[in-house]
C-alpha cells in the first residue's frame, strides 16, 4: 500500500491533540508503511517531547497566527506512547501520573527510539508561517490558512534538503472548519494587494 507515501502532519483545533497521529500509528502497527511528522508552532510541547523526551508544560501559551495549535495538553500522546510501549499499561500509567502531578516527565530513551521510527516532529514560528503562505501563493496562486502553512513549512524544509531531485510524496492531514479561516483573513487584510482565486485550508480548496 503506497510504499512511497509519507505524511506531513499538520495540527488544528479539531485534531490539535494528535488524534490523526494516533490513527496513523495504529495503521502503522497494522502494516501501513507510513512516516508521520507532527508539525507545530511555537507552542512546541509535542516537538520537545518527541525530539528530546522533555514532556513538560510551559507556564503560558503563546498566541500565534495558528491558534488552533496553541495547546499545552496533547492528551493523545498517552495513547501514542502506549502503542509504542508494547501495551505496557504500568509504564505509561506511571509516566502520565507523574506528568499530572508535577507538570513534567522525561520519556525513557528506548520508548523515544521506538516512536521515532514512525513519528517525528517539526516546529516553526510565525515568520516561517507567513513566508510559507507567501511562497505557496507565489508558486501556486493558493493562499494557505496559517494552520495548513505550519505543515507545508515542514514540507518546504524537507524539499530544500533533498538532493538529486528525489522528491518523496507527502500528505498534509488536517481539517477545515470555518473558524480556521480567521487567521488567513487577518493576514489577507494586512496584505491589501493579495487577490486570490482559491484558498487551501486543511484538506480542501475553498473558492
Amino acid at each position: 500500500m503506497c510504499p512511497g507515501l509519507r505524511w506531513c502532519r499538520r495540527s488544528n483545533r479539531t485534531h490539535g491533540c494528535r488524534g490523526n497521529v494516533t490513527g496513523g500509528v495504529i495503521a502503522s502497527r497494522m502494516g501501513l508503511p507510513v512516516k508521520i511528522v507532527c508539525a507545530v508552532n511555537e507552542n512546541d510541547i509535542i516537538h520537545r517531547t518527541l525530539s528530546t523526551g522533555d514532556f513538560s508544560k510551559r507556564e503560558t501559551v503563546k498566541q500565534t497566527l495558528s491558534p488552533a495549535i496553541d495547546i499545552q495538553n496533547p492528551y493523545n500522546l498517552e495513547r501514542i506512547f502506549w502503542l509504542f510501549s508494547n501495551d505496557d499499561c504500568e509504564l505509561i500509567g506511571h509516566l502520565f501520573s507523574q506528568l499530572e502531578s508535577s507538570g513534567a516527565v522525561n520519556i525513557p530513551e528506548d520508548l523515544l527510539q521506538r516512536s521515532s521510527k514512525v513519528v517525528s516532529s517539526f516546529g516553526c514560528d510565525d515568520a516561517a508561517v507567513k513566508a510559507t503562505m507567501q511562497r505557496c501563493w507565489k508558486e501556486n496562486k493558493y493562499l494557505l490558512c496559517p494552520h495548513t502553512a505550519v505543515g507545508v513549512a515542514c514540507y518546504y524544509q524537507k524539499l530544500t534538503k533533498m538532493e538529486g531531485g528525489n522528491v518523496t510524496r507527502r500528505r498534509d492531514v488536517g481539517a477545515s472548519p470555518p473558524m480556521l479561516y480567521l487567521g488567513r483573513d487577518y493576514l489577507h487584510r494586512r496584505r491589501r494587494r493579495w487577490h486570490c482565486m482559491g484558498v487551501i485550508c486543511g484538506t480542501g480548496l475553498c473558492l
